[in-house]
């Protein structure tokens, strides 16, 4: 059986559990809301809130310019991502602007003691907005009371500010002549110091679109087509001919397969990149000979100075293309001869299959 007190009717082992001697006394914190009893300073912290909402430089001193104020508040509010802000300034403009909504809040939940909830079904706004909404307006008095209250001047640029310094200045003016001569907005950005979409941006607004036909490219962008063509027909890769030429790969590329004056047919399309794969630049026959030796993919690349898989892509590609030739029967006829004991004389081994075998 436990002990229980008389006047707490809690046992001590109860006490022990719950910690409460070891527990300070509640302090009850009340929000002090004399401000809202006092008409000069009620009128005083709603011209200063309307001041922080529309992003003033100074609080409102007359009707006019709170009014003033006030719309453009409401029209910040109503454009806000927080659908409390936006059902706020719905209320506002209801009843005549943010003043009178303001001083309404004020008056029936901080004078009159309303409920939260009771006013936001009246108003047709969310309750968490209310009670934001006395709440901000309760730190612009404390901050008005303590002296500390200021307006800041909105940044035009907002992540330019610290070490970075204001945004850099250019002559849009002297642009446009580099940008009719030819320039790209890359090189017009790195010769200014800006980013490129900053220049493309402003050139769009300006409506200075410079057709391509107006914009010639420098001569370094300029090679022979017709030499670029011969190259590739040779089996040069795209690569090394835009390392020729100094150009991109990708110029090379529309070089050959775009121009107007180069007509390349589909057949020498399809045998350079489909059937054939690229134009050899080794013996493919010897590589097939050295392969029936015996020697591996990997020292058949290194000796003709190409990859393995181009070796292996090459000669695979050659049987498929042998037996397809031979039809089916005669492929057939060739796996069971290789699968049987081999009565024909072996082919000859060529210099380099020797000369591989024996390092």
């Amino acid at each position: 059986m436990k002990l229980v007190s008389v006047e707490s009717q809690l046992a001590w082992s109860d006490v022990e559990r719950m910690q409460t001697d070891r527990r300070s006394q509640a302090v009850f914190r009340r929000l002090d809301y004399t401000w809202a009893f006092n008409d000069k300073e009620v009128q005083r912290v709603i011209a200063a809130k309307i001041a922080v909402i529309a992003c003033a430089r100074a609080i409102p001193d007359s009707l006019e310019k709170l009014r003033a104020l006030d719309t453009l508040a409401i029209s910040r509010l109503a454009v806000n991502r927080s659908e409390a802000n936006r059902k706020s300034a719905a209320a506002a403009q209801r009843v005549g602007g943010l003043a009178p909504y303001f001083a309404a809040l004020i008056f029936r939940a901080m004078r009159l003691g309303e409920d939260s909830v009771q006013l936001a079904s009246e108003l047709q706004v969310t309750a968490p907005g209310i009670r934001n909404t006395l709440h901000g307006l309760n730190l612009v008095a404390k901050q008005l009371a303590a002296g500390t209250f200021c307006l800041c001047k909105p940044m035009r640029y907002r992540h330019r500010g610290g070490p970075q310094g204001p945004a850099p200045r250019w002559d849009f003016k002297a642009a446009i002549p580099l940008r009719a001569a030819g320039m790209s907005y890359g090189e017009i950005a790195a010769k200014y110091g800006m980013h490129l979409e900053t220049v493309r941006i402003a050139f769009v607004k300006a409506g200075l679109i410079f057709p391509r036909a107006r914009r010639p490219r420098p001569k370094a962008h300029k090679f022979n087509h017709r030499a670029a063509l011969d190259l590739w027909r040779e089996g040069a890769t795209y690569q090394e001919i835009a390392d020729r030429f100094g150009v991109d790969r990708e110029s090379v590329w529309w070089a050959i397969h775009k121009s107007p004056g180069l007509n390349i047919t589909v057949e020498e399309k399809r045998k350079r990149h489909r059937l054939g794969g690229p134009a050899p630049r080794y013996d493919h026959a010897a590589a097939a000979e050295m392969r029936k030796a015996g020697i591996s993919y990997g020292k058949i690349a290194k000796h003709f100075g190409v990859s393995a898989a181009a070796v292996h892509g090459v000669i695979k590609r050659t049987e498929r293309r042998i037996a397809k030739e031979k039809g089916p029967d005669c492929s057939q006829q060739g796996e069971i001869l290789q699968s049987g004991p081999s009565l024909q004389p072996e082919p000859p081994v060529s210099e380099a299959a020797l000369s591989l075998q024996a390092q």
